[in-house]
């Protein structure tokens, strides 16, 4: 049969039922008009064809043969008849009110089921359109799920309620032994816990999660090696579990009971299981994340956490108690003792800032301070933090600054630094954690703590010093000076000061006022300052001195620069009453001086 007559013999069979095709709406000659070649006007009287159109006359159709065999040619009465059949069937069943395997009765449906029957046709036959509706429909509870009972009440819902089974259950990773998996929600069947033991390194588990895809518990029944595992599943009224994968992790599983049919599970099923499984790790992953968060366990819950110090810190008005925050925040984490060191910008050694209440090392009491010359602060001033000491009893580093008392005294040592600018300005040491601790929160959120919360600890440190009862000036000038010396003497290289000092400032400054006298010495920052290489720095060292600080360079180059400064000074505040007088001493080391008080004696 040629496909003129397939089409011809399929627009018949519809017309005996009283439906329409596509040709049956185009319009034709006699509707439009147009004449044809055996068109006839109104009279009845045959029209003449037109001379410019060319029509087809039978002769010129040609039948196109069937691509399929003879005997499959033979068969198509009986394959229409059951097509006809069929058709039958289904407006039957829905005349009936029969669903579908998988049935959904919301929107969705309506307005498919609206447009097939405007459209004359089965819209709602076509099996995968409904099966990707009802699909959808479910993916949305399951993304929507903001809580694992909640997520777990969806799943267990969707897969009773669509295919049908005797029973379905949850099963996850024990929170707290990640050896074991324990079920943890269930419906259709009573489940003891205690009774029940599940590890994902043998068993019916472990091919679970090993071949990631969906394992029929009857496979095993026959094995010897699974026979105790597969009869703790049958316990359970377990048949498939389906594995739920993110990834390439399995997160859980599902377990699923026989059908409540005598039927076995079907490949479209089991390919259903697989997708509620496929969604369900999404939103499994974002809510144990969330919980993870919220319980100060995730990721996100690291910056939580320092934000709220943070916070404390900055709204604590008394200085004093800061450090009674942080300790409050370090107990909260599982850290049984600790110290806090952080650099004194005065004497360049590292000084405690706080420990636990109990000062279990004695630092406190001992007064520890650790040198910025120690070789454990040039150790981990080149590591990455943190910095973890497995024979910390036997460290060098370690035994030149604590006790052997203190040593034993701490059962672990961890250091997470702090550094600015390529310097370290201090760092947390952990002597001892909890047993409830977890090592790897503890750390992350130290490494967070380091980075954030040590900027505030070190203002604070300032503010403490300069509404200490002693504030000392000269010692911070010293132990920068003696760093550049120090500097110096590794690269062979020479350091010179200068110390300018204006002689009649006190003249100048009963002449013409404080505030006169306060913009000579901001005249002189602006001038300088273009003036000073990188390293180059100078102080006001006294009332009325200057002192320049010149590494790498020698009095050949620091003389002239003197010069050009006094100059300045003088022309710039130089007045009919008063001429201001500048002088200058010029000290090189090593010439002058192999330290720094040596070369402070000689310009001095």
């Amino acid at each position: 049969m040629g496909l003129l007559e397939k089409a011809l013999s399929y627009k018949n069979r519809l017309g005996s039922r009283g439906k329409k095709t596509i040709m049956d709406r185009i319009t034709g000659p006699a509707e439009t008009g147009s004449s044809g070649p055996d068109s006839r006007d109104g009279s009845g009287a045959k029209q003449a064809p037109e001379s410019d159109i060319l029509y087809l006359q039978r002769e010129d159709l040609t039948a196109v043969e069937d691509d399929v065999p003879e005997e499959a040619g033979r068969a198509e009465p009986d394959q229409e008849a059951d097509a006809e059949d069929g058709e039958s069937r289904h407006d039957t069943d829905r005349q009936a009110g029969r669903k579908s395997k998988f049935s959904y009765d919301g929107p969705a449906r309506k307005a498919v089921e609206s447009d097939g029957a405007e459209q004359g046709g089965h819209a709602w036959d076509n099996e995968v359109l409904l099966d990707n509706i009802v699909l959808y429909e479910l993916s949305k509870d399951l993304l929507r799920a903001s809580t694992m009972d909640e997520l777990f009440d969806v799943i267990l819902f969707s897969v009773m309620g669509q295919i049908g089974v005797s029973s379905s259950s949850i099963m996850i990773p024990s929170s707290e032994n990640p050896d074991e998996w324990e079920i943890v929600e269930s419906r259709g069947v009573t489940i003891n816990p205690d009774e029940v033991d599940f590890r994902p390194t043998a068993g019916i588990l472990k091919q679970m999660i090993t071949r990631k895809e969906i394992i029929d518990v009857e496979e095993f029944k026959d094995n010897t090696a699974f026979s105790d595992d597969y009869y703790t599943y049958i316990s359970i009224d377990a048949r498939l579990v389906v594995p739920v994968i993110y990834n390439q992790d399995v997160l859980a599983a599902i377990i699923l009971g026989n059908k409540l049919t005598s039927e076995d599970y079907t490949g479209e099923e089991k390919g259903f299981f697989n997708v509620i499984a496929e969604y369900s790790a999404f939103s499994f992953r974002a809510i144990r994340f969330k919980e993870m968060n919220e319980t100060g366990s995730g990721p996100g819950s690291h910056i939580v956490a320092v934000d709220r110090i943070r916070g404390r810190i900055a709204a604590e008005h008394f200085i004093g108690k800061i450090r009674d925050i942080i300790r409050e925040e370090f107990r909260g984490l599982g850290i049984v003792s600790f110290a806090i060191f952080i650099k004194d910008q005065g004497s360049r050694d590292y000084v405690l800032y706080a420990a636990e209440p109990e000062d279990r090392l004695k630092l406190g009491e001992l007064g520890l301070r650790i040198s910025s010359n120690a070789s454990l602060i040039f150790e981990i001033s080149h590591a990455e933090s943190p910095v973890l000491f497995n024979d910390y009893q036997r460290s060098k580093t370690l035994v030149e600054i604590f006790t052997d008392k203190q040593l034993k005294s701490a059962s672990m040592m961890e250091l997470f630094t702090f550094k600015l600018g390529g310097e370290l300005l201090g760092f947390v040491m952990i002597f001892d954690l909890a047993a409830s601790a977890h090592l790897e929160t503890v750390h992350t959120r130290l490494i967070k703590f380091t980075d954030y919360i040590f900027p505030y600890i070190a203002i604070i440190r300032d503010i403490e010093y300069r509404q200490g009862s002693y504030i000392d000036t000269i010692e911070r000038i010293f132990s920068r000076v003696d760093d550049e010396i120090k500097n110096a003497r590794n690269l062979n290289i020479p350091v010179t000061l200068v110390l300018l000092s204006i002689k009649n400032y006190k003249r100048f400054n009963t002449l013409f006022g404080h505030e006169k006298a306060k913009s000579m010495f901001t005249y002189f920052e602006k001038f300088i300052k273009n003036r000073l290489s990188d390293r180059d720095f100078s102080v006001r060292y006294d009332r009325h001195k200057i002192l320049l600080v010149l590494p790498g360079k020698d009095k050949k180059y620091a003389v002239p620069l003197a010069n050009t400064i006094c100059n300045e000074m003088t022309s710039a505040f130089s007045t009919r009453d008063a001429q201001l007088l500048i002088t200058f001493l010029t000290a090189e080391f090593p010439i002058d001086g192999s330290d720094t008080y040596s070369l402070v004696d000689a310009v001095n």
